[in-house]
């Protein structure tokens, strides 16, 4: 309450939670206890972040993927798809992966958004808005990964159910 009491003052307050994406972020905090029209009035946006691996680049091949995989990711309108792996080598010790990569999602706290948050809306129908005014999932970047070769589907799987 106090970081929203400053934000409403014009002050600039970066904070993390701990959430899946970043509309379950506004979940969060009317779960802490915050009042929906001060959240509304205090957020700018919200950035959601996770981790994956990125492929060796010593290593890496190239292969085409089944229409499973395709399936999975939402792709089976595009042809002659090339995914990567790395092999493992002495560079990544054996791994096929050497570092990490961010995959990302923002959203951008729109007056329609806000009015949502405002009126306690539920997590779809925000959802709805936000994608609307051009708003990407964390499945969006992730995918996005893999087909500039950057990590493997095997890394985005779980984010992706």
């Amino acid at each position: 309450e106090i970081a929203f009491r400053a934000a409403l003052t014009g002050h600039l307050v970066l904070a993390t939670l701990h959430t899946n994406d970043s509309i379950s972020a506004i979940e969060r905090l009317i779960d802490l206890g915050l009042d929906p029209p001060m959240i509304a009035l205090g957020l700018s946006g919200i950035i959601a972040q996770s981790l994956v691996r990125k492929i060796c680049k010593n290593c890496r091949e190239f292969y085409s993927p089944n229409v499973h995989i395709q399936q999975i990711l939402g792709l089976t309108s595009m042809k002659n798809l090339t995914f990567a792996r790395g092999k493992g080598c002495e560079e990544c010790n054996g791994k096929g992966t050497k570092g990490r990569i961010g995959i990302y999602e923002v959203l951008i706290i729109s007056e329609e958004i806000q009015k949502h948050i405002a009126l306690n809306r539920p997590y779809d129908e925000i959802k709805k808005a936000a994608i609307l005014e051009g708003w990407h999932p964390l499945r969006f970047s992730a995918v996005r990964k893999v087909l500039r070769h950057q990590t493997t589907v095997e890394e985005i799987i779980g984010m992706l159910h």
